[in-house]
């Protein structure tokens, strides 16, 4: 019965080894749980405060879809108007431009039409020089002729008045 007592006590001292191994062990793992617990709850703390951020970068992203939104719907209002206005232009350029040539070619044809009666009227201002030069020259031979004549019958005249009246001076007369 000794042995046996032995044995149990040995058993006892081998459980009592084991028991403080096993406590010894369930503390380690308990200050791991806690530890890793800790280290959840930090992570936790973080995941809230990143989902925090991300909701308020979300929130900021919003305002800027919107904003860009907005944007690109003024630049396509703008895009469509200036190419209204483009057309506009263009249209406006092509009939002008027509109307334009068009004058210009009608003032051309203008020029072309002053241009000739400006010849004609050089031409007819030319002749009419010569015919004032013609005119000019007859006149003054006929005033020569005149003051020839005059001259001659003054001359006859005063000859007649100490001879007395000659054949001429009566052919005048008669």
């Amino acid at each position: 019965m000794a042995k046996h007592l032995q044995i149990h006590q040995n058993t006892i001292k081998i459980m009592k080894a084991d028991l403080q191994e096993l406590t010894k062990a369930k503390k380690e793992h308990l200050q791991e749980i806690a530890d890793l617990k800790e280290e959840v709850r930090a992570r936790e703390s973080k995941v809230k405060e990143q989902e925090a951020e991300i909701k308020e970068k979300d929130v900021e992203l919003q305002e800027r879809l919107k904003t860009l939104s907005s944007v690109l719907q003024k630049q396509d209002l703008t895009l469509s108007q200036l190419s209204a206005a483009k057309k506009k232009l263009e249209t406006f350029k092509r009939e002008s431009l027509g109307k334009i040539q068009k004058d210009a070619l009608d003032k051309a044809s203008e020029v072309e039409v002053l241009k000739e009666m400006m010849k004609g009227v050089q031409i007819q201002i030319q002749g009419k020089d010569k015919e004032i030069g013609r005119l000019h020259r007859k006149l003054h031979k006929a005033h020569n002729n005149s003051l020839q004549s005059y001259d001659q019958n003054s001359v006859s005249h005063q000859l007649a008045s100490r001879n007395g009246p000659t054949l001429s001076s009566a052919y005048a007369r008669g």
